[in-house]
């Protein structure tokens, strides 16, 4: 038999995606701009590689310690990266994330709101899972099947709340 691994998770993604993209390009309506935004090509990859360096450094943290070399050149070079992504945002033309985006207190708040949301949401995830695998012995399998009625219930309340929040 043919063993395909928890990887293979990944495989879900790429079609839905290409069905989505075709979809949009079928029935949203063309917008025809007379300015034409360069693409942040120096931001998107200066974010994607902060974002990458992290992740590494967190995830060699946990593996190796956080006091290990490889650990603290990751996180360092995220924290440089991450400067260097916020200087040249500040200059650039058309940038990625624009600044005054950002300036209202109104969006402000709810970003950070938002932002400490997920967070939660995914240390609970994380550490529940870890629990019921590592603790209780379940399967990976009937991990996630335990962890559906708390994914049913957060994604029906952030519905409901935020409907009630935009009205």
């Amino acid at each position: 038999p043919i063993y395909i691994g928890w990887r293979a998770i990944f495989l879900v993604n790429p079609p839905i995606v290409f069905v989505i993209v075709v979809l949009m390009m079928r029935f949203l309506p063309r917008v025809e701009s007379r300015h034409h935004a360069r693409l942040d090509a120096a931001g998107a990859v200066l974010a994607t590689t902060s974002i990458a360096s992290l992740i590494y450094g967190l995830s060699q943290g946990q593996q190796r310690g956080f006091t290990s070399s490889v650990s603290i050149i990751a996180l360092v070079a995220a924290v440089a990266l991450g400067v260097t992504f916020i200087i040249v945002e500040r200059r650039i033309i058309a940038p990625m994330v624009p600044f005054q985006f950002l300036a209202d207190r109104v969006r402000k708040s709810v970003l950070c709101a938002m932002v400490l949301m997920a967070a939660l949401v995914a240390a609970y995830v994380y550490f529940v899972s870890l629990y019921l695998q590592r603790v209780l012995h379940f399967s990976a399998a009937l991990t996630g099947v335990a962890m559906l009625p708390s994914a049913a219930t957060m994604m029906i309340t952030s519905i409901l709340v935020t409907r009630r929040l935009l009205a």
